[in-house]
C-alpha cells in the first residue's frame, strides 16, 4: 500500500511538471489554424505552416483565383470564393463551379464571386455576386435576392451579398444594395440606417454575428467605422479623418471585437468593445479575417504583398512560392 502512494505521489508530480513550461506556468493549449486566400493569381490555403495550392479548372483571360471564405461541418471543410470570375467552392480541395445567370458585370460579363457560405444540415448555401446582383446559391441552385436602391450619385453601383448567418429556420445574408448597407432576412431585404452626410451616401456590410437575441452587422457609412446592434448604429472611435471601416468581427464571451482599418488601407487596427487598441503593419496592407477565442485574438490579412497572420502583437509571414508579392489571407479556420 505504502509503495502504491509513493508512486502515485511521483506521477502526479511529473505529470504537473510535463504540463508546465520552464517558466512554470501552464502551458497553453495548441490551436490549429487554417488559412486561406491567394499566392499571386492561385488559390491557396495554409495548414501548420505548409502551403497547398487548391486545383483549378477554369481559366478565363488567366485572371486567377482566390479563396474568400472557409467553413467546416464535420470533417469536411469546404473552401469558397472565384475561378476565373467565376463562383466556385471546393470540398476537401475538389472544386465546383456553380452556375450563374450571366447577367454581366462592369468589367466582365457573365462573373461571379463566393464571398460567404455556410453549412446546416444536408444543405450548402453560398452568396456573393453574379455581375451586378446579389445572389445566394443553396445546393446548387441559384437565386437572386430583391434590391430597390438605385444610388443614381455613382456613375456604377451595385449589388453584393458580403456575410451571412443562420439561425434557426431565418437565413440572414448581409451585403450593399446600391452602395449603401443592407441585410435580408428569409428574402425580404432591409435597409440599416445610416448618420453620415457624405454626398454619396455610401456604406456597406462586411461581417455579421449572431449572437443570443443580439444581431451585430460591422462595416462602413459613409468614410466610418460603424456596427449595428439589432438595427441600431454604432460608430467605432478613430483617430485619423481620411476614412474607416470594419472588415470583419468576432465575439468571444463578452468581448466584441472589430477589425478593419483607420485612415486608408494601409493603417489596420482592431477595436475591443469599441475601443481602438492596436495598430500594426510593416509595408502596407490590410487585416481581413479574425477570429477570437478564450486565448486570445488572431488577426489574417497582408502585409506589403505578403500573406501574414498575428497571434496577438506578433506578426507572421506565411510561406508562398509565388514571387510577385500579392498574397493574402482572406479567411481562417480553427480546427483540432
Amino acid at each position: 500500500m505504502k509503495n502504491l502512494s509513493l508512486f502515485i505521489f511521483v506521477f502526479a508530480i511529473l505529470t504537473l511538471a510535463a504540463s508546465c513550461n520552464k517558466k512554470g506556468d501552464v502551458s497553453p493549449k495548441t490551436t490549429s489554424i487554417i488559412y486561406a486566400g491567394n499566392d499571386g493569381s492561385a488559390p491557396v490555403y495554409w495548414k501548420n505552416g505548409k502551403e497547398t495550392v487548391l486545383p483549378i479548372s477554369n481559366n478565363v483571360n488567366n485572371t486567377g483565383a482566390s479563396v474568400n471564405v472557409i467553413v467546416n461541418s464535420g470533417n469536411d471543410i469546404y473552401m469558397g470564393g472565384v475561378d476565373s470570375n467565376l463562383p466556385v467552392y471546393w470540398k476537401n480541395g475538389i472544386e465546383t463551379t456553380l452556375p450563374i445567370l450571366g447577367s454581366g458585370g462592369y468589367y466582365y460579363n457573365n462573373s461571379g464571386n463566393i464571398n460567404t457560405m455556410r453549412i446546416s444540415g444536408s444543405d450548402i448555401y453560398c452568396a456573393g455576386a453574379d455581375g451586378s446582383n446579389a445572389v445566394f446559391w443553396k445546393n446548387g441552385i441559384e437565386y437572386q435576392l430583391p434590391t430597390t436602391n438605385n444610388n443614381s450619385n455613382y456613375y456604377y453601383y451595385y449589388n453584393t451579398v458580403t456575410t451571412m448567418a443562420i439561425s434557426g429556420s431565418d437565413v440572414y445574408f448581409g451585403g450593399i444594395d446600391g452602395n449603401v448597407p443592407v441585410y435580408w432576412k428569409n428574402g425580404i431585404e432591409f435597409f440599416l440606417p445610416t448618420t453620415s452626410n457624405n454626398y454619396y451616401k455610401n456604406g456597406s456590410v462586411q461581417t455579421m454575428v449572431i449572437s443570443g437575441s443580439n444581431i451585430y452587422f460591422g462595416g462602413s457609412d459613409g468614410y466610418t467605422a460603424v456596427y449595428w446592434v439589432n438595427g441600431i448604429e454604432n460608430r467605432l472611435s478613430t483617430t485619423n479623418s481620411y476614412g474607416s471601416s470594419v472588415n470583419a468581427m468576432s465575439i468571444s464571451g463578452t468581448d466584441i471585437y472589430f477589425v478593419g482599418y483607420d485612415g486608408n488601407n494601409n493603417s489596420t487596427v482592431y477595436w475591443k468593445n469599441g475601443v481602438e487598441v492596436y495598430r500594426s503593419i510593416l509595408n502596407g496592407g490590410t487585416v481581413n479575417t479574425m477570429i477570437a477565442t478564450a486565448d486570445g485574438a488572431y488577426f489574417a490579412g497582408s502585409d506589403g504583398g505578403n500573406p501574414v497572420y498575428w497571434t496577438q502583437t506578433t506578426e507572421n509571414i506565411l510561406p508562398t512560392v509565388s514571387s510577385n508579392l500579392s498574397g493574402k489571407v482572406n479567411a481562417m479556420l480553427i480546427t483540432n
